[in-house]
């Protein structure tokens, strides 16, 4: 039943290019670097750990005109760091952290990115193996959640996009706490576990317990239960079509303008047309290969705007 679901999957929509050259390039890109990995996932975290320590010792020096508007922009980077995080998971469940050493890619992956943001990493691999297997059937979760949201795609105005991404957004994160239970995951343990002993306690240490239970709480769990769960639907509504009489190609879209791909596609995602024609090149070389495409291959030429 499975194997014949899966046959119905959308057409490729491509015919990769048949070059000596390019081939090599395209290991080239394939090779992993662990600690290349490691570093550019550290940097979100950096990024997710320092920052609300920046808006506490503005407060401690009383600069309220700063510390408001700051404290807003800062809830809704935190979602899109947050949001950073889930596609470095989904970069590792390709095992593009690190191919050879399985156990080293979902281990480094599971402390750095997945933890924190309540994944395991063998679920959403078993997952997100269908989306690529059966994309466009009835066993592709991407199309799934995205007949949820109305089918609505980047072809309609920001704000309808923004408004399908709220209203989804308690059904959606419903469905995955229950699963997380149902299933006996090990992931709000580990959510627990990671935030107290990287955040909440070295927070302590600097700030103490009452303003760091206060940082905590508005600039990681709140923009984890909020932000981050807009961000992604806003963000999955822009990466495919559905609807799209073309293959899988060009149901997959590029979203590499500055301001989506810092904020809404960060972390490699803005190339998300790139990782459909080659899903084994690590994210932080995604781009290069995208601007491989471009050179070589027509049909990825005429997916973009």
């Amino acid at each position: 039943m499975t194997s014949s679901r899966i046959a119905e999957r959308r057409a490729r929509g491509f015919t990769r290019p048949k070059n000596a050259e390019i081939d090599a390039e395209m290991r080239r890109l394939d090779a992993t670097n662990i600690v290349i990995s490691i570093a550019y996932a550290l940097t979100y975290v950096v990024q997710l750990w320092v920052l609300p320590l920046v808006i506490w010792w503005m407060g401690s020096r009383e600069w309220w005109w700063l510390v408001w508007p700051g404290a807003f922009a800062l809830f809704i980077w935190q979602g899109s760091r947050l949001r950073a995080l889930e596609n470095l998971v989904h970069d590792a469940a390709h095992l593009n952290w690190s191919r050879g050493h399985k156990w080293l890619n979902d281990l480094t992956a599971t402390l750095i990115v997945a933890s924190p943001v309540m994944q395991v990493l063998t679920l959403y691999r078993a997952m997100h193996g269908m989306h690529h297997a059966g994309f466009g059937s009835s066993l592709d979760p991407c199309m799934a959640r995205a007949v949820m949201a109305g089918r609505i795609t980047r072809g309609n105005p920001l704000w309808v996009r923004l408004w399908a991404a709220i209203k989804i957004v308690p059904e959606l994160s419903a469905d995955y706490y229950r699963s997380q239970f149902d299933r006996r995951s090990y992931g709000p343990v580990a959510f627990i576990v990671w935030h107290v002993i990287v955040v909440i306690v070295p927070y302590t240490v600097f700030v103490g317990f009452a303003d760091a239970i206060g940082l905590w709480l508005t600039f990681w769990l709140l923009p984890f239960l909020i932000a981050l769960p807009i961000i992604r639907a806003l963000a999955e509504s822009e990466e495919h079509d559905y609807g799209h009489d073309g293959g899988e190609l060009q149901a997959t879209f590029t979203n590499d303008k500055l301001m989506w791909r810092i904020l809404i596609h960060p972390a490699g995602d803005a190339w998300h047309a790139a990782h459909h024609v080659r899903m084994t090149v690590p994210a932080w070389k995604v781009k290069q290969l995208h601007e491989l495409l471009v050179r070589s291959m027509p049909e990825y030429r005429a997916t973009l705007d």
